[in-house]
């Protein structure tokens, strides 16, 4: 099954569950957000339109015979009082992807995050919902579907080591290390980020990283 076709039924599942939480535009397209906004959220309800995204992707997935759904123990959610369900490929070697949230009124999550593998990482963390940082539902969706699409496309790749991480998928990477300080220079940063780089792309062929990486979480493809 390819990824237009994929799409195509999370589209169709989307016009049913998101009913009751309509798109919306950007509310500032033409200016930079105010001051205010920072500390304000005008329409907290319209935000549960991630969680019928999320809830679409599940339904595709399931229904066309690509993974299964199961429950979360609370006690499995590091958070108190969220909830959610895990998405279990049926292709050996794929990562599994939990899906967490806060429950609304009519059960679509809210703050979702999605994580990937066991032990979980994060793939997709919780945003920001104030007006300033709103620039509209296509970018929120737009933004969840490449989180979903590196996990089921096996693209995701999250490598750990004493001090640093580094996640990356289709649209590039991010991470952490400690040498990020001011006794790193320039060029030795720039080189660390290359060769970072290179070490996702390696997992990616099916190579090894370098040996720092202790611990590397990638899965295979879930079709």
């Amino acid at each position: 099954m390819d990824e237009t076709r994929l799409l195509q039924e999370v589209e169709a599942h989307f016009a049913v569950t998101a009913a009751s939480t309509p798109g919306w535009a950007s509310p500032h397209p033409d200016r930079e957000p105010l001051d205010e906004e920072y500390s304000r959220v005008s329409d907290p309800a319209k935000w549960r339109i991630e969680g019928a995204r999320a809830l679409a992707w599940t339904l595709a997935l399931t229904e066309l015979g690509v993974a299964s759904r199961e429950g979360v123990a609370p006690s499995d959610i590091a958070v108190p009082g969220r909830r959610g369900w895990r998405v279990v490929p049926r292709a050996a070697g794929a990562l599994p992807l939990r899906v967490v949230g806060d429950a609304s009124v009519d059960d679509l999550l809210v703050d979702v995050d999605l994580r990937a593998g066991e032990p979980p990482v994060g793939v997709l963390e919780t945003d920001c919902h104030c007006d300033a940082c709103d620039s509209g539902s296509a970018d929120l969706l737009e933004v969840h579907d490449r989180a979903w699409l590196d996990v089921v496309g096996g693209e995701l790749v999250h490598l750990e080591a004493p001090g640093r991480t580094a996640t990356g998928g289709r649209e590039g990477w991010s991470g952490s290390w400690d040498g990020r300080s001011t006794g790193e220079t320039r060029a030795e940063q720039r080189a660390e980020s290359e060769a970072i780089a290179h070490d996702l792309d390696a997992v990616r062929r099916g190579c090894a990283p370098r040996p720092l990486w202790q611990r590397v979480v990638h899965g295979a493809p879930w079709t």
